[in-house]
């Protein structure tokens, strides 16, 4: 595996910013993987060894899990690591390999572009969902799925249309 940076030139603003994204990238994902194992490590020995188990360990851990991931694509990506299909990569040579390379390279804006109108919409919904008109134990999870009469007497406009946010009310 080749760095990023031997395959592409690059121009000092660009070589700059590539500094700097590792500057920030590198020691946040340290820094993740230090609190991901204090947090596990937290929440076994208080659920074994006092018998008392922390409700939020495994929620922190799942969110820190997550950023990790994230972090650790950001460092892949820009080290020429990342995850992709090297069998279909190594059967074109020459132009062609360049062209399938900045398929490969697009593909995943694409992806994100594709998903973000819906997560844009899911964020909205949540925030309206887990109002102050929203019971507490909607807001921690919702322990059963919501129905038309527990609805919190809200609409919200998702795609041009009105629809009812409904949760579990106390």
């Amino acid at each position: 595996m080749t760095h990023a940076s031997s395959q592409v030139p690059r121009s000092a603003l660009s070589a700059r910013l590539d500094s700097w994204l590792a500057l920030v990238t590198e020691p946040l994902a340290a820094l993740a993987v230090v609190a991901e194992i204090v947090i596990l490590l937290t929440g076994v020995i208080s659920r074994f060894v006092f018998n008392h188990p922390l409700t939020w360990s495994d929620e922190l851990a799942t969110i820190t899990f997550l950023w990790l991931a994230m972090l650790g694509s950001v460092m892949a990506l820009r080290r020429g690591q990342h995850m992709r299909m090297t069998a279909v990569l190594e059967r074109f040579g020459g132009a062609n390999r360049g062209v399938v390379e900045a398929i490969g390279s697009v593909a995943p804006v694409l992806f994100l572009a594709i998903v973000l109108l819906p997560a844009v919409d899911f964020a909205h919904v949540a925030k309206v969902a887990l109002s102050d008109h929203a019971s507490p134990r909607l807001r921690a999870r919702c322990p059963r799925p919501p129905r038309e009469n527990n609805c919190v007497g809200r609409t919200s406009r998702i795609r041009g249309r009105e629809t009812k946010v409904c949760g579990v009310i106390s």
